[in-house]
């Protein structure tokens, strides 16, 4: 797998703060930077795996009913009643309909090419914007 280079801006106060974690591991700041880039890619890909399981299982039916909502809240402490389960479930099926849009707009975007830096900006000089 080969290698490139991606450039950034980053406040100084971060590139700092890299250069301390890099120091106390033994390491320079682009070992901390594809590490933290990659924990970031594992958490995106368990985010985008748990939501599309999610769609499945409401497309499916698989939702909760307020029944039992509201006996998961009451557990709790909290006093529930079905009208704070109702208002819940409502909340939760906004939530899902969000995701949704976000997988879609995620699908559409994956599409779209990987533009260069130095393409882009050498464009720009070409079009004399910057």
């Amino acid at each position: 797998m080969g290698k490139g280079i991606v450039t950034f801006r980053l406040k100084s106060t971060k590139r700092e703060a890299l250069d301390t974690i890099a120091a106390i591991l033994g390491c320079d700041r682009s070992h901390v930077l594809t590490e933290a880039i990659d924990a970031y890619l594992d958490a995106h890909r368990w985010q985008v795996r748990h939501i599309k399981k999610g769609l499945r299982q409401a497309k499916s039916g698989q939702f909760a009913s307020e029944r039992e909502v509201a006996r998961a809240l009451a557990g709790k402490g909290s006093g529930t009643n079905r009208t704070v389960a109702k208002g819940a479930i409502d909340s939760m099926r906004r939530s899902l309909a969000e995701r949704a849009e976000d997988l879609k707009a995620f699908r559409e975007r994956a599409k779209e090419p990987n533009l260069a830096f130095k393409d882009i900006l050498q464009d720009l000089k070409r079009r004399r914007r910057v």
